[in-house]
């Protein structure tokens, strides 16, 4: 079947789909007459980048009978690549089942000039979503202003091209505007968080700003916090490309994984180089080129950039460990060794023979080990193990695409007091990670005032929830008595 028939059948398949019902005349009438904006056809206006018209079109029909009005009003200001989680593309509607498998696709971005939608699609534009609506909001010049002059001085760009496509007031909850990049003000700052995009060119920034634009943080280049940008990844790219002579073109990012470093060297202290001990928030990223893969470290924004050597776990990581893991996963799904990686490997304390997993017809003895937590991937996807020190003991944690399971108490607690904190309900919430970790005091890793906490090692759970326009981040023992929010790392 040729293209034009392909987008033909998937149009009058979106058409036929609509509950019984009028759709507004300007709808009817502007599948006759070509589509305009502003006196330009819709191509000519349309950020595409390598997103194929015929999807484009596809899903401008889905929107413009959802919104009612006229597909030619509507035009792309971005389209990203990705590959969503399940069946469902990430967004699973009441007592639906989504199919536990990875889905590439696409992140597209509309705009009729005032409101932006943004929707998420497969590569066959068979599963199309409506994920959210971006209000606009009128701002202030001197913001407006601030923020297009920072997008422009970063894109070197004609400011012609540059767009704010949403604008939200928000309170900010230090002096940062809740980035914990430095050293910040406990105190409410009023302000703005403001979305560009750059037409033409599949990039997009989000900015915070202070309330009359004298404070502008560049956030991220994606209007959802759990990416990084794509200003982040292109200055990666172009590192990685200086060191090895590969074309920016032929790199591709993996994966990546939200961190939190101890220091402002992203844990990666270089001789006689000075670390400031504070936390930072950042992104360790795995680049691949097809053959080779590469590990960065870097925070938030990309300020901070730093490559991991490629002997990093070959020094800390014992041999023998190494080789426990990876013959026991090769044994247990068949895969070469040679096609396996070893992406992440940190020492822990487990407090049972069994390493903290419960087998059956295996009698778990209270003793103290000390281990490691190493995470194995292959052709994106990864598997969980948990050692001792010399890989006698190997155990499986998680595998494939398996979650760790949170115990349901848990949840529960976490999900009821971000819903009191919020005062929105708890099906506004969903729970987006879920880690095991060892904290190092009984106040799990959290200093309160007034509260004496004994240094011991306690077993339990880092949990992030998304809802309301914010991440939060919950600390837990391993029954769940204890629940602690986490402010700092909550934005």
């Amino acid at each position: 079947m040729s293209l034009p028939k392909i987008a033909s059948a998937l149009i009058l398949t979106s058409l036929l789909s609509v509950t019984a019902g009028t759709i507004s005349s300007d709808i009817a009438a502007a599948d006759s007459i070509p589509q305009t904006r502003n006196g330009q056809l819709l191509s000519q206006v349309d950020s595409l980048g390598d997103l194929p018209q015929w999807l484009a079109d596809t899903v401008r029909w889905d929107l413009a009978i959802e919104v009612k009005t006229s597909p030619g009003r509507l035009f792309v200001t971005d389209a990203s690549r990705q590959t969503w989680p399940n069946s469902c593309l990430g967004l699973p509607r009441p007592q639906e089942l989504c199919n536990d498998v990875l889905v590439p696709g696409w992140r597209i971005l509309f705009s009729d000039g005032d409101k932006s939608w943004i929707y998420r699609a497969d590569m066959q534009g068979r599963i199309r979503r409506l994920e959210s609506q971006l209000n606009s909001t009128t701002l202030p010049n001197s913001v407006r202003s601030a923020v297009l002059k920072d997008a422009f001085e970063r894109s070197q760009q004609p400011a012609t091209t540059l767009q704010i496509t949403s604008a939200r007031k928000q309170t900010w909850p230090d002096s940062c505007l809740g980035l914990n990049d430095g050293v910040c003000a406990q105190v409410l700052v009023p302000g703005w968080e403001v979305t560009v995009a750059l037409a033409n060119l599949r990039q997009r920034w989000i900015y915070r700003t202070d309330r009359d634009g004298s404070q502008v943080r560049l956030v991220r280049g994606s209007d959802r916090p759990g990416e990084p940008s794509r200003l982040l990844v292109d200055a990666v790219f172009r590192d990685l490309s200086a060191r090895t002579n590969i074309p920016t073109s032929d790199l591709q990012l993996v994966s990546y994984t939200r961190k939190f470093w101890d220091d402002n060297c992203l844990e990666l202290r270089q001789p006689r180089q000075v670390c400031d001990r504070l936390s930072v928030d950042g992104w360790r990223l795995v680049v691949s080129d097809n053959n080779n893969q590469w590990f960065y470290r870097t925070n938030l924004d990309g300020r901070l950039i730093r490559f991991e050597p490629d002997n990093l776990l070959a020094t800390s990581l014992p041999n023998v460990v190494t080789q426990a893991v990876l013959k026991d996963l090769s044994q247990q799904q068949n895969l070469p060794i040679s096609q396996l990686q070893i992406t992440e490997a940190s020492r822990q304390t487990w407090f049972d023979s069994c390493l903290g997993i419960s087998i059956a017809d295996v009698v778990c003895t209270p003793v103290t080990i000390e281990g490691w937590r190493v995470i194995v991937t292959q052709n994106g996807t990864s598997w969980v193990y948990r050692t001792d020190s010399e890989g006698q003991i190997v155990v499986l944690e998680t595998g494939g695409k398996l979650p760790i399971a949170l115990p349901e108490n848990i949840s529960q607690s976490v999900l009821q007091d971000v819903s009191q904190r919020s005062r929105l309900p708890v099906a506004n919430f969903r729970i987006i990670d879920v880690r095991r970790r060892q904290w190092p005091d009984s106040c799990l890793g959290l200093q309160r005032p007034g509260f004496a906490c004994a240094l011991v090692i306690v077993p339990g759970w880092l949990v992030t929830v998304e809802g309301g326009d914010k991440i939060w981040v919950y600390h837990a023992n391993e029954s769940g008595s204890q629940v602690l929010f986490n402010p700092k790392r909550s934005f």
